[in-house]
């Protein structure tokens, strides 16, 4: 065994005590003894290559299908099941108090052969396989062994003063070869596959579990540590750990996303998050029901397991949970009230309004929003961002001029034109169109703020025959507006002649005579998708038509967005959202994670990564995914199969 590498402490300690900082929310399911677990103390759980779920408790080994528990009793010699890894067969060994099971994972069942391994080991729980398929085997007296299929041998022994049968070593692989073993004493070792030494790379604080992420080592235990680690060099080196946390951090797991978690041993889940340049932890909850945030009900968490879809596995002494992203969620610090508009600047941050002004912005793959404190001149009821500067439309007809943080640069009246401003676009030439409501007489068109600052009215001198709802500037970076009427619901400016041009086309179908547009969309191929008081509508400039979208065609829209992969996404009065692509319709409401199926007008917006933010009568969210797409439909497993009369045996290894 080398030593006398670098480890290098270049600590920044951070205090975690009373922290207010909260994770992303998830879906918990919570499966325990009521849903067929003999034991509430969960110790691991893996996913085989069927998609099936292994759970291995104090009491018993199950398979779970995603329905119910299966007890697997027969030929394992002990029902305390410590951890199980995955061999390059696909096959499953089993730590447990009698020692090791190795198991062939087939549907429904396992296939438990001869076993291999005939030399006795004491108690073993942690379990690692590495490219050779050989199998690293920690016992809790302190010794590491390695069984390569036909023997045994010791590779580490130390002395440990306690006395429990899950304290272990821990492992983390580095690449497809080299792998990170550390003792519970705290020692740190690295193995490269082409040495038969172990390289010492230095000492911490006693050591429950380890991870190796993008060059940076994760080490938790009786402390929480974030260690830079150079494989050219063999160099170690302690950047980051945590301090007054009256917790032992216990596990370990990092999704696709590398967002990382820690599993504590009273304390519950966190997300290691990294605000401002520096580690903080964040504690993880449920939010089933989109309007509660509710504290995970397991505390001790003995391991945790990511599997392919990014769904966390929770193995605690009160169960086992599942943690699941919705297809829609909220937002951290953004209350539950009726959001009007959005807006989107070129930093990617969103702006929000819910008579307070919130500001959204991206910190370490969560979204979290900042009251910005705008001046008290009245309720919010259009957003827009020209450059660097945020506008807003009042109830009372005004429209004021901000820097991105709200502060007031300046303020215009239009309240001697109408009421309410409660539609802004900002176009590519700077300028600043509006909508408002009426007070007292009929307002025709838009209003127009240039990139001076200086005002311009466009209203029946300039083609308008009827008042606007929404204005838009298109891919192409044509301008089209929408509002009242039958004959006046649609027209495109006209830059060369500054004015307005009519491209409503007569209906073939019945519309009601109370016909408005509430809002468009405009898609790279010129196409205008209209949401409308009688459904939505597909304006080609030449021929407007209604979309079949089954039960909800005809029903009102309220908004509507296009995104990249062509897919139209559709906000309705009282039916959630609507996602219509090649003639298909999906429906999401409050079991895909809105807090309301009530939405809101005009309020659809696309962020630079082709996530989409919808407004609701019952707060904001977003999709959990960029250019969102239905989640797929598991691979179906074929179970049975007859052929005249006679079953068929389709019993196949994993």
């Amino acid at each position: 065994m080398s030593s006398g590498v670098r480890f290098i402490y270049c600590i920044i300690i951070s205090l975690l005590t009373g922290t207010s900082l909260c994770a992303q929310k998830y879906y918990l399911s919570h499966y325990g003894v009521t849903e067929g677990l003999a034991s509430s103390e969960v110790n691991c759980a893996f996913q085989d290559s069927l998609g099936q779920m292994w759970i291995g408790t104090n009491d018993g080994l199950y398979l779970f299908n995603g329905i119910s528990f299966k007890p697997i009793k027969r030929d394992i010699p002990s029902q305390y099941i410590r951890d199980m890894v995955p061999m390059k067969d696909h096959s499953l060994v089993f730590s447990h108090d009698a020692g090791l099971t190795f198991a062939r994972p087939l549907l429904d069942s396992i296939l438990i052969p001869d076993q291999p391994l005939s030399t006795s080991v004491k108690y073993p729980n942690r379990l690692f396989s590495d490219t050779q398929d050989r199998l690293w085997i920690s016992q809790p007296n302190g010794e590491l062994i390695r069984f390569d299929g036909s023997e045994t041998t010791t590779i580490l022994s130390e002395e440990i003063d306690k006395q429990d049968v899950m304290i272990h070593y821990s492992f983390a692989a580095v690449n497809e070869s080299d792998f990170i073993i550390a003792s519970p004493n705290g020692n740190i070792y690295y193995h490269k596959d082409n040495s038969s030494e172990l390289i010492t790379l230095g000492k911490v604080f006693d050591i429950e579990d380890i991870l190796y992420v993008d060059n940076k080592l994760y080490i938790a235990g009786e402390g929480l540590a974030v260690a830079e680690f150079t494989d050219a060099k063999n160099s170690l080196s302690i950047t980051w750990e945590s301090a007054n946390f009256n917790s032992i951090f216990t596990a370990l797991a990092c999704d696709k996303l590398d967002r990382i978690f820690v599993g504590t041993d009273d304390s519950g889940l966190y997300q290691l998050t990294r605000r401002q340049g520096a580690f903080q932890l964040a504690e993880v909850f449920s939010n089933n029901d989109p309007h509660r945030v509710d504290r995970l009900p397991f505390k001790h968490i003995n391991a945790l397991n990511i599997t392919s879809d990014n769904s966390i596995w929770v193995c605690s002494n009160k169960g086992l949970g599942l943690l699941q992203r919705r297809f829609f969620e909220g937002t951290q610090n953004l209350p539950n009230d009726n959001a009007t508009t959005q807006a989107l600047d070129d930093n990617g941050d969103i702006y929000v309004s819910m008579g307070d002004v919130y500001k959204i912005q991206k910190i370490d793959q969560e979204f979290s929003a900042t009251k910005l404190d705008v001046p008290s001149i009245g309720a919010f009821n259009g957003l827009a961002v020209d450059r660097n500067d945020l506008w807003a439309g009042t109830n009372d007809g005004q429209v004021i001029k901000m820097d991105l943080n709200g502060q007031l640069k300046k303020v215009l009246s239009f309240s001697s034109r109408g009421a309410g401003v409660f539609r802004i676009c900002a176009d590519s030439e700077n300028r600043k169109w509006f909508c408002q409501a009426p007070r007292g007489q009929p307002i025709f068109g838009l209003a127009m703020i240039d990139k001076n600052d200086q005002i311009h009215m466009y209203g029946k001198d300039k083609g308008f025959d009827n008042r606007m709802l929404v204005v838009k500037e298109s891919p192409r970076k044509e301008l089209y507006a929408a509002g009242i009427g039958t004959a006046s619901y649609l027209y495109r400016y006209s830059p060369d002649q500054d004015e307005f041009i009519n491209m409503s086309i007569p209906f073939s179908f019945p519309v009601s005579p109370n016909f408005e547009v509430h809002d468009i969309a405009i898609d790279n191929q010129g196409l205008v998708w209209l949401a409308t008081t009688d459904g939505l509508l597909r304006h080609d400039m030449e021929n407007i038509i209604r979309p079949d979208l089954g039960s909800y065609t005809g029903n009102e829209v309220r908004a509507v967005a296009v995104l990249p992969d062509t897919s139209i996404w559709i906000s309705t009065d009282i039916y959630g959202m609507l996602r219509y692509k090649d003639g298909e319709i999906l429906s999401f409401g409050e079991d895909a994670g809105l807090p309301t199926k009530i939405m809101a007008y005009r309020s659809i917006i696309a962020d630079q990564d082709a996530k989409l933010w919808v407004n609701t009568l019952e707060g904001v969210a977003h999709t959990s995914q960029d250019l969102p797409h239905p989640f797929p439909t598991s691979t179906p497993i074929l179970k049975s199969l007859s052929y005249n009369d006679k079953n068929l045996d389709l019993q196949r290894s994993s």
